[in-house]
């Protein structure tokens, strides 16, 4: 059997300075470490031919890709994952590609030294070329560039998709399908996630499909899951339904299909079967908090309040980050006409980012529960400066206007809503009111 020398570093900081790349920096940073723990020269080192390819490719392919090989870096043994980790964050690179050559006498003649082995870590890829060894020559020689290719590709795949660029990264995965035989479980997997990232579900559906018949596993258990998630928004409930089943039945002990079947038997009103779909989930996740959250919000549909503050409490608790739960939380306090704890909630869901229309709409509601009406005003004001044609928010405000005997401004919101919508019916009788008790008679 082959003997490796791996390489390694226990304590990082005594030749590491400064971090290599900047956090600002938006390219995909590749941090490259030396293989030879022996000294050779910096440029003979296979990490160095790796990355002056990779920067050949950068330019040839406009990956927006920043290479870097670390230099003066001197291993020892007992190099891991962790310690690839560690590095990778602590110079904030994206991807850390490491690797060994195989022992020798003289780690600097090639002749004893033949071959070695490259791997790779990031924030979402992991993997390996040739775990037994890749002969050096093939990487003197360039015919190792197909492997290079598809490494380099994949990061620049992985970073468009991350900056939701996504027609970049369809064009990039295409490309490594088609001239670079990369035609994997994962690349189907990415190019479906960029089709419904720009919301064209039946491409999406289609490559999802061709990744479950690579029969990975992990990768099929993503793709039934994603494809169930279109499913559900087309409502298609019961292809949605056999998605999330295909998929317990890869993963039986992962939570998230079950959460997600448990959601379609909600929409289904089959309220028994969601529960119990919900209960396994958090039998197996219980430190999530959106387990809670899915378990807490069919109490509350069922009006079983005080379980769903349980449930609501609990998901808290776990995130105290997680603004939908307070959101949550607050639809119950109203519920239970527990106002201003309502309001504590939606304060807080706002603060935590949950800034749009409907949310100070809805805060707007409570203000006017509890006859705060100032307050409720200026947060229907916030509410039409997202949103200009949200007719929720100008009939709300024009009943608030109404009950502060501020006709005219309640005429002005009720005519709004029509112009909007001529077909609110609702509208019309409400105005109809407003002119009513300003004895208008002949308008109403």
């Amino acid at each position: 059997m082959s003997q490796y020398c791996w390489y390694g570093e226990k304590r990082f900081n005594h030749f590491i300075g400064g971090a290599t790349f900047s956090p600002c920096d938006t390219t995909y940073k590749v941090l490259l470490l030396p293989f030879t723990p022996y000294g050779c020269k910096l440029e003979d080192d296979a990490a160095s031919k790796i990355q002056r390819r990779l920067v050949e490719l950068n330019q040839d392919e406009n990956l927006e890709m920043n290479s870097y090989c670390l230099p003066n870096y001197k291993p020892t043994e007992n190099f891991t994952q962790d310690s690839a980790e560690y590095l990778r964050t602590l110079h904030n690179a994206d991807l850390i590609v490491y690797g060994n050559y195989v022992k020798g006498k003289d780690q600097c003649e090639s002749d004893n030294v033949d071959k070695f082995c490259m791997r790779f870590r990031g924030n979402n890829v992991e993997g390996k070329i040739e775990e037994n060894g890749t002969s050096l020559s093939l990487l003197h020689n360039g015919e190792l560039q197909g492997e290079l290719e598809q490494l380099a590709f994949f990061v620049a795949i992985q970073k468009n998709i991350d900056r939701e660029n996504y027609k970049k990264a369809i064009q990039q995965i295409l490309f490594l399908k088609n001239n670079l035989e990369y035609d994997t479980a994962e690349c189907n997997v990415q190019i479906a996630q960029c089709y419904d990232g720009l919301g064209r579900e039946y491409e999406a559906i289609q490559y999802y499909s061709k990744a479950v018949s690579f029969k990975n596993v992990s990768v099929s258990y993503a793709a039934y899951i994603n494809r169930g998630n279109i499913y559900r928004k087309q409502k298609k409930h019961k292809l949605a339904l056999l998605d999330f089943s295909e998929a317990i039945k890869l993963q039986p002990s992962n939570a998230i299909a079950y959460c997600n079947r448990g959601s379609i038997y909600m929409d289904l009103k089959e309220y028994n079967l969601a529960k119990n779909d919900f209960n396994i989930a958090i039998k197996f996740a219980p430190t999530q908090a959106l387990t809670n959250l899915n378990l807490g919000s069919l109490y509350a549909i069922l009006k079983n309040y005080n379980l769903a503050l349980k449930y609501y409490n609990k998901g808290i608790e776990l995130n105290p980050n997680l603004a939908v739960l307070y959101l949550a939380r607050s639809n119950v306090y109203s519920n239970l006409n527990k106002y201003n704890h309502a309001l504590d909630d939606y304060n807080k869901a706002i603060e935590l980012g949950m800034k749009t229309s409907e949310h100070y709409g809805n805060r707007a509601a409570i203000y006017k529960k509890l006859k705060k009406y100032n307050l409720a005003l200026m947060d229907y004001h916030k509410s039409i400066q997202y949103d200009s044609n949200n007719t929720t928010t100008y009939f709300n405000r024009g009943n608030t206007y109404f009950d502060m005997k501020k006709y005219d401004s309640a005429l002005v919101d009720y005519s709004r809503v029509i112009k909007i919508n001529p077909k609110d019916t609702i509208a019309y009788l409400r105005r109809g009111r407003v002119y009513r008790d300003l004895q208008k008679y002949d308008l109403a």
